[in-house]
């Protein structure tokens, strides 16, 4: 995604960047790896099966992507947004 200053070699100091990318705004809080794990969510909510899922971000294992998926009760959230808590 970041081309690294030689050529043929991987960016180096990625953190740092990150950090000077994403300050002031939104994500300033937000870590890669939050992204990461919010990425593997949305598409098992989507209907993606996690061999799909653990090839799209790396993962040599099925076992590995299955801890990255963190699933939302559906009926949780709606009764949260009708009867907010006081």
């Amino acid at each position: 995604m970041f081309q690294g200053t030689v050529e043929g070699k991987a960016l180096v100091g990625f953190p740092k960047l990150w950090k000077k990318l994403f300050k002031d705004t939104t994500l300033a809080n937000v870590t890669p790896h939050v992204l990461r794990h919010s990425f593997t969510s949305i598409a098992n909510d989507l209907g993606f099966t996690e061999a799909t899922i653990g090839t799209l971000v790396g993962h040599s294992r099925d076992s590995v992507t299955g801890r990255y998926i963190h699933t939302v009760d559906t009926l949780l959230v709606m009764a949260q947004t009708l009867w907010p808590a006081s």
